[in-house]
């Protein structure tokens, strides 16, 4: 009797301690969930590989899926978005199977595979409409329109062949611009990190002799306003001695790339999908524009990709990064979390602020800010802080750093492949 006690015993303390590990995994799983959902994707990260040995492979490959998607592993991400729906399909909700689907969908933009990424979102549509907004469903459509244009269109490349060392030139705006050549053609480009695409007006589609397509689609304005502009793709340009080819650019009429308010016309913005396919880019203080063929290494790894914008980690928050933007701007969420200190310190005001497209005003503050970086303290006399959203990607970030930040560094790196920005 003793010894059929003393097995029941044990077998009770190991079922015990099954459903312990069971419920230990499960609150891991869920924390890291949370993380990725606020867009903390660098605590997210930490955390699932202090703990990777506890996750069950499911949620290994839920979590994993996701992370490889914001640090730049497309092909890694769409492996384990493969596994989970062949093998463990019926554990996935709908709601996980279209945030699983929304991923790869964004997997196959990165990775130019445009008849997959329109197949995607066709899937989404069809099974999961259900699960969101009339406005969501609007810009599904939106994007399909993008990639069924270009279904049958080969994918983007960048050569890189050779070293490039290019001055970088100010624009009547005070913004970046880079010489764009094909043949004898010379244009200036903005050099912007936060365009999700290149984008050009219809002159400039011209004289690169892109390929205008007929379809329509709708892009907002920084002031909320739809404005209707061509997809293209651009045949060949170089820019020293890098190659692209096949760019895909959204066109529009030159007015709407206008600002009237300075008499001033962008030809054309080198966007996110040109810059991350160089892999590393160095902008030094003294104005120059690097683009190494031999890349460099950092041993921390501070930058992810929401979406098509590059997004850092700074003192714990989350910041995108745009190269196009003259100025830093803290959002809503900066606002919450800092709430008591600048409502003793500052003034509610309207802020104004706005680029091609026009400009648009929001209740704020004008602050001092002082972030912590590469172990700088910057200070930032005159900073806007939004009281109300600019646009809905802002619900988590704290902010977007813009090139008055950069500009107290001898020189940034940006490395794609390590996924690093590094101030010296």
């Amino acid at each position: 009797m003793k010894k059929i006690i003393t097995f029941l015993l044990v077998l009770i303390s190991l079922l015990a301690t099954g459903q312990s590990n069971v419920s230990k995994s499960q609150n891991i799983s869920d924390e890291i969930d949370k993380l990725l959902t606020h867009q903390y994707y660098f605590a997210a990260r930490d955390l699932y590989n202090s703990q990777y040995k506890q996750l069950s492979l499911f949620q290994q490959l839920k979590a994993g899926a996701v992370l490889d998607n914001v640090f730049n592993h497309p092909e890694a991400s769409n492996l384990k978005i493969e596994q989970l729906f062949k093998n463990y399909n019926e554990l996935l909700a709908d709601s996980v199977k279209y945030s699983l689907l929304e991923t790869k969908q964004n997997n196959h933009s990165k990775l130019y595979e445009y008849k997959q990424a329109y197949a995607t979102i066709d899937e989404i549509l069809k099974k999961y409409s259900r699960l969101y907004k009339k406005t969501d469903i609007d810009d599904y459509k939106n994007t399909q329109k993008i990639w069924k244009v270009f279904s049958d269109q080969p994918k983007q490349q960048v050569l890189i062949l050779g070293n490039t060392d290019m001055k970088i030139i100010k624009d009547e705006a005070g913004l970046s611009n880079l010489e764009v050549t094909k043949d004898t053609v010379s244009i200036p480009f903005i050099f912007d990190t936060g365009a999700n695409f290149s984008t050009v007006t219809e002159s400039t589609a011209r004289k690169l002799g892109m390929t205008v397509f007929d379809s329509l689609i709708e892009v907002t304005s920084i002031t909320g306003n739809k404005i209707k502009a061509h997809m293209a793709i651009c045949p060949v340009f170089k820019l020293g001695n890098i190659q692209v080819n096949n760019a895909v650019c959204i066109v529009f009429p030159d007015k709407e790339l206008a600002i009237p308010q300075i008499g001033y016309q962008i030809n054309g913005i080198l966007g996110f999908p040109v810059i991350e396919a160089m892999k590393e880019v160095q902008i030094t203080k003294g104005g120059d524009f690097i683009v190494p063929k031999t890349r460099t290494s950092n041993p921390e790894q501070n930058m992810a990709i929401h979406n098509f914008v590059p997004v850092i980690n700074i003192e714990g928050e989350t910041y995108s990064f745009d190269s196009g933007a003259d100025q830093t701007m803290l959002y809503n969420v900066y606002y919450k979390r800092h709430k008591v200190e600048i409502d003793a310190k500052y003034k509610e005001e309207k802020l104004s602020f706005g680029g091609a497209g026009g400009l648009t005003t929001k209740r704020g503050f004008m602050i001092k800010f002082e972030p912590l970086i590469s172990g700088k303290k910057i200070k930032l006399s005159s900073v806007m802080v939004f009281l109300e959203n600019i646009k809905e990607e802002e619900n988590y970030l704290s902010g977007n750093i813009g090139q008055d930040i950069i500009r107290k560094f001898e020189k940034m790196t940006l490395n794609f492949e390590d996924m690093f920005i590094r101030f010296d």
